[in-house]
């Protein structure tokens, strides 16, 4: 599986057989024509292991939609779990980098999500009393976001490791982020002073739209039975998730 990245972006999964009647109907003939869907059958899985891994752990099955993770080119993550596992991803990209820059203690305060769609708003720190089943469900799924990610949210502080903390944005594709970008910078201009920043409680967007991806399974007719049928509601999906997060430089 030596492609470019654009010839793989998203795979899609299929036994022998499936991939062998593709290319006799229309709809398999214009994917099997599509550059930038790449169709894995399950003899090809071992190589696929090889070289790629899946966020969450998760195991290859037939009928599976995978899409490449923006932060590496080696990470493929299953459509249907995108957005809470690439939340979980640069979150615990983002205890890395803290830990990196010599923090002290590091603690996620909050994890919210917010519908852009529906103007909805739902907090861990508001309140689950009153709130319908479909909310209790949503607060369940960013709490799990949150505990996986305090799972790794410990620092040890010394001295700042820039050359580190700067390989980690260049390999994981966050070097433009204004967040890991502004507090590299703050960090670098308090080198060498006691203190330094002090407490820093910040914002951070955890979600990735990856809308140019996922446009391209959007605008492909897939043939029935290649792909579950609930596929097509992660395309719609504009939920964004934010965490509050506590960082400490000060000395113990």
């Amino acid at each position: 599986m030596k492609e470019n990245t654009w010839n793989r972006k998203v795979i899609l999964t299929t036994t022998e057989n499936q991939k062998d009647a593709l290319s006799h109907n229309n709809e398999g003939k214009e994917l099997l024509r599509n550059s930038e869907i790449k169709i894995l059958s399950m003899d090809d899985v071992a190589k696929f292991d090889d070289e790629f891994t899946i966020l969450g752990g998760d195991r290859i099955a037939p009928n599976m939609m995978l899409v490449l993770s923006p932060y590496n080119d080696k990470t493929y993550v299953k459509i249907d779990e995108a957005r809470a596992q690439l939340a979980v991803e640069k979150g615990l990209l983002t205890v890395r980098f803290c830990s990196l820059l010599g923090a002290t203690s590091i603690k996620v305060i909050d994890v919210k999500q917010t519908d852009l769609d529906k103007q909805t708003e739902i907090s861990l720190e508001g309140s689950a009393k009153g709130v319908s089943p479909e909310v209790k469900a949503e607060i369940a799924k960013i709490e799990k976001i949150k505990n996986q990610i305090e799972v790794v949210a410990t620092a040890r502080g010394g001295k700042p490791k820039f050359e580190k903390a700067e390989r980690l944005l260049k390999e994981n594709r966050l070097e433009t982020d204004s967040f890991f970008k502004n507090l590299f910078n703050m960090v670098k201009d308090y080198e060498g002073e006691e203190n330094r920043i002090g407490v820093l409680t910040k914002s951070v967007l955890l979600s990735h739209s990856m809308k140019d991806t996922l446009d391209i399974v959007g605008k492909v007719s897939f043939p029935v039975g290649y792909v579950k049928a609930g596929y097509k509601s992660s395309l719609k999906q504009k939920e964004q998730i934010f965490m509050t997060l506590e960082v400490s430089f000060e000395s113990n």
